[in-house]
C-alpha cells in the first residue's frame, strides 16, 4: 500500500495490489528513486480479518518460498528469476526417474504442429507415467504428420488410448485429417479457456500447470532429453490483473531470442490428453429470496 500528499490541495492518492509484477506504476511507487510515495508491504499472516485457511492453502500448495507465497501471502516483489515456471532442478528430478511399471497403462500421444519453417513437429507419447523418447522433424508438410499419426496408431493393437493435437495454426489441418480417417483426436487450441477459468487464463496455462505439477509430485518420469529441459526451462508465466495465471506466448519467446517450445507443448498436450475430458463444472447458486 502507499498514499501521496498533494501539499497544494491537502489531496491523498492511495494505492493498493497484489505485487504481482516488478516492473510497472505500482512496483515505481516502491522503487523508484524520486519517491513521493509512503509505502508499505502486509503480510496477509499479520492480518486478522484474514483466514488462516486461506493462506495455508497458498503456502501448503506452491510452497513457502514459492513466487505464490511471497506475492500472495507476503506481500513481497517476486524478484528476477522468480517469473521462471519450471526450474531445472524440477524437471532434472524427473529424468530417468524409476517409476512402477504398469503393463496395462494408458498410451497416449501428444502433437505439436510446425510446417516448413525453423520449429519442428514433435510427437510425443506417454506410457502411463513414463514419457517416451521424443520424435521430432522439419520441414514437413501436414500430410506427412497426418500419415505418421496413423501409421504409428495403426502399428498398435487397438490404436492409441488418446491422441491430443495442437490445433492452432496448421495444426487444424491434422486434425481435420485425422478425424477424416476417423481417428478420434482431441484437439489443443492454446487461447481457448481452461476449464479452471478463474485460476488460468487460458487452456495453455491449465495444461502446463499440470504438467509442472505432475514433475513436482513425482507422477512421470522423463527421457534424458537436452532440448526439452532447455525448453521447460525458458518458459516464463505471471500473474494477470485478475489474478490468474498466464505463460508467455511463443511470439514473446521468440522476442527474446528463443525458439518455440515444440518439445515441451507436445510433451504438455500427451500429458494432459484425456484428462480435461471431464464432465463440465456446475456451480451451483442460491436462488433464495433473501440472496441478491
Amino acid at each position: 500500500q502507499g498514499y501521496f500528499t498533494d501539499p497544494i490541495v491537502d489531496r491523498y492518492w492511495v494505492a493498493f495490489s497484489n505485487p504481482r509484477r516488478n516492473e510497472g506504476a505500482f512496483f515505481e511507487c516502491f522503487h523508484a528513486k524520486r519517491n513521493f510515495w509512503s509505502t508499505d508491504q502486509i503480510d496477509a499472516r499479520t492480518v486478522e480479518y484474514v483466514d488462516p485457511k486461506v493462506y495455508a492453502a497458498i503456502i501448503s500448495e506452491h510452497g513457502v518460498d514459492s513466487r505464490q507465497a511471497k506475492v500472495e501471502v507476503y506481500g513481497e516483489f517476486p524478484t528476477s528469476g522468480e517469473d521462471q515456471f519450471i526450474s531445472p532442478a524440477l524437471v532434472l528430478s524427473a529424468m530417468d526417474r524409476e517409476l512402477v511399471d504398469d503393463p496395462g497403462a494408458p498410451l497416449v500421444m501428444g502433437v505439436d504442429v510446425a510446417r516448413f519453417g525453423g520449429d519442428m513437429t514433435v510427437i510425443a507419447e506417454f506410457l502411463g507415467p513414463q514419457l517416451n523418447p521424443l520424435e521430432a522433424v522439419n520441414k514437413k508438410d501436414t500430410n506427412w504428420t497426418i500419415g505418421r499419426v496413423k501409421r504409428k496408431n495403426a502399428e498398435i493393437g487397438g490404436g492409441y488410448d488418446g491422441i491430443g493435437v495442437d490445433d492452432t495454426g496448421v495444426g487444424g489441418g491434422v486434425t481435420d485429417g485425422l478425424e477424416a480417417d476417423e481417428i478420434d483426436v482431441e484437439p489443443f487450441n492454446f487461447g481457448a479457456s481452461a476449464q479452471e477459468d478463474d485460476k488460468f487464463e487460458n487452456l495453455k496455462a491449465e495444461i502446463y500447470w499440470n504438467l509442472r505439477e505432475a514433475i513436482r509430485d513425482k507422477k512421470i518420469s522423463l527421457p534424458d532429453d537436452k532440448e526439452l529441459i532447455n525448453q521447460m526451462c525458458s518458459i516464463r508465466y505471471k500473474f494477470t490483473r485478475k489474478g490468474r495465471i498466464a505463460i508467455e506466448s511463443k511470439d514473446d519467446m521468440k522476442k527474446r531470442g528463443l525458439k518455440s517450445p515444440d518439445r515441451a507443448d507436445a510433451v504438455a498436450i500427451a500429458y494432459s490428453t484425456g484428462l480435461l475430458k471431464e464432465a463440465p463444472r456446475i456451480t451451483v447458486i442460491s436462488m433464495d429470496e433473501e440472496d441478491d
